[in-house]
């Protein structure tokens, strides 16, 4: 019984682990090319008005 609980735990700790890891590079990713787009079509903008 013990080596089930030893499992159940571990496998719980991977799971929120590896959702924690998911969740938080999805965020970065996101709010990078968020930033990343927003820089760009503002420079964009801001050159095709001072061309």
């Amino acid at each position: 019984m013990t080596w089930l609980a030893g499992w159940l735990a571990c496998w719980l700790a991977g799971l929120l682990a590896g959702w924690l890891a998911g969740w938080l590079a999805g965020w970065l990713a996101g709010w990078l090319a968020g930033w990343l787009a927003g820089w760009l079509a503002g420079w964009l903008a801001g050159w095709l008005a001072g061309w």
